[in-house]
């Protein structure tokens, strides 16, 4: 009778144990799970920060003013009269001095300044290339 008892209790003994071998053989899978997210956890986390001053560098200084950015420095104002002042075209006027020359054609026009003797003396000279 005390040996059943005592078969009793080693089975339930044993079953017991072989439960807590279960349940810790669950631990360790859930902690190593554990370790695996926290890892994917802080790599997002590193990702999401560089992203974050990825975005932070390519915001112009007009959109951060809203989000209260102050800016690196001060922008100049745009240059303003560099240009010359506009002039009234009297070309249309009856004034003669105003008046655009009339056009003569495309033809050979007369030269005042050329010597007609230096142009003669070319055409003279025998030694003178000639191309063609």
């Amino acid at each position: 009778m005390f040996y059943d008892k005592i078969d009793v209790l080693k089975r339930g003994a044993s079953f017991r144990d072989s439960e807590i071998n279960a349940l810790n053989l669950q631990i360790e899978k859930l902690k190593k799970e554990k370790e695996s997210n926290q890892i994917k956890i802080d790599n997002f986390e590193n990702a999401s920060k560089s992203l974050d001053k990825l975005i932070g560098s390519q915001i112009t200084d007009n959109s951060r003013i809203g989000l209260g950015f102050t800016g690196y420095n001060a922008i100049a104002p745009p240059p303003t009269g560099l240009f010359a002042p506009l002039t009234i075209d009297l070309s249309n006027s009856s004034l003669e001095e105003f008046q655009h020359p009339k056009f003569k054609g495309y033809g050979p026009k007369d030269s005042k300044s050329v010597c007609v003797d230096t142009s003669n003396e070319i055409k003279k000279a025998l030694d003178a290339i000639i191309f063609e």
